[in-house]
């Protein structure tokens, strides 16, 4: 979405009249449409105080602009929408307002046996959950809401539906059935990113058409990004997907040239360290583990989701050593388990993840 930068044009310079369209389009006129690409990708990112700043830009050198009167009106109408109280029914999303500029909210705390108060969102409704969430910085019902415009404005193809009506045993769910929704659900699935934090997370499931509920990032941070009544496009297995709750965890995974960790990771004392040679699905991989800021963050929302999904057993439903490889009976599987367990093409969560200690933890009164 960004814009070509601009360059001299030397046919604007030429003193002849012109005939037909002009040859050049003027500098000014690049800025104007870099600063709106780059505002209606910000507003997708939710990052409403940036996005803010680019249209006005616009609107100051010409107040009538329609492209940033758009822009401001889809601000205007986030900020009309405030998050409900826990526990009260709306079937509204909560993308908050100035989302942007807000900090990620570490859990960490609620491992120590000081649970900062948290909300997730469960069928239009704010259910509380005893670990912080950020359920207003990402939201894919704002993705999938903007994409007609974003084909619209850049010609791409065509748009994403993201997440759809979950349909266990081929019955849908309705978007505000909570009763019908807590039947459905008895799988978490953990998947990896394979990108270094949340934010470029999102950009490429953005640009695949893929989604996911949760997103926990290298320093713990738990991100909500779609509602649980929603099915997600995790593992484009439809029996597994009508019945789960997908979980993202940010981890470059490859080594590769660049570091597991963003630079500031150091500054916090976070370490991603290095599996041993693990085999994983007939595959002898080494990748990146991941920092016991997110291990502890996984923990502690897998035992909140536990308690508000009553069919969701807190184990790996193995007995045992876990298996690194898709298990026999898939379909039948009930708890948590990871990607790879229900696909032979997937390595996700990746050689990294410590099943043994997260089932012991998960079984632990």
């Amino acid at each position: 979405m960004l814009a070509a930068l601009a360059v001299p044009c030397i046919a604007c310079d030429d003193p002849e009249i012109p005939v037909g369209p002009p040859r050049c389009e003027p500098e000014h006129e690049h800025e104007v449409d870099r600063r709106l690409k780059l505002g209606f990708k910000a507003l997708v990112m939710g990052e409403s105080a940036r996005a803010r700043e680019l249209f006005q830009a616009v609107l100051s050198e010409e107040p009538m602009h329609p492209e940033a009167q758009l822009g401001m009106r889809l601000l205007q109408g986030k900020q009309a929408i405030e998050p409900a109280a826990p526990g009260a029914g709306s079937a509204t999303p909560a993308p908050g307002k100035d989302s942007g500029s807000k900090p990620a909210v570490s859990p960490s705390a609620a491992v120590a046996g000081q649970p900062p108060a948290g909300r997730i969102q469960v069928a239009g409704q704010w259910l509380p959950i005893a670990v912080a969430v950020d359920a207003e910085r990402w939201r894919f019902e704002e993705l999938r809401e903007l994409a007609p415009l974003r084909k619209a404005r850049d010609g791409a193809g065509a748009a994403f539906s993201y997440y759809r009506e979950r349909k266990p045993e081929g019955v849908a769910v309705a978007a505000n059935d909570s009763a019908a929704l807590l039947q459905a659900l008895d799988l978490i699935v953990l998947h990896d990113t394979h990108t270094r934090t949340a934010r470029d997370a999102i950009i490429e499931l953005e640009g695949s058409g893929g989604s996911t509920h949760f997103i926990i990032d290298w320093d713990g941070a738990i991100y909500q990004v779609l509602d649980l009544v929603w099915e997600a496009n995790h593992t484009q297995l439809a029996a597994v997907d009508a019945r789960s709750v997908s979980i993202d965890l940010v981890n470059p995974v490859e080594l590769g040239n660049k570091p597991g960790l963003p630079d500031e990771a150091e500054d916090r004392g976070l370490h991603r360290p290095l599996s041993e040679f693990v085999r994983v699905q007939a595959e002898e991989v080494q990748q990146w583990g991941y920092t016991d800021a997110q291990l502890a963050s996984l923990e502690a929302l897998v035992r909140g989701l536990g308690k508000v999904l009553p069919r969701v057993p807190l184990r790996v439903p193995v007995a045992g050593p876990v298996p690194r490889a898709m298990l026999d009976a898939p379909d039948a599987a009930r708890g948590v388990i990871g990607h790879l367990h229900v696909s032979r093409r997937a390595q996700d969560p990746g050689a990294g993840f410590p099943w043994e200690a997260f089932d012991r933890a998960l079984r632990a009164p």
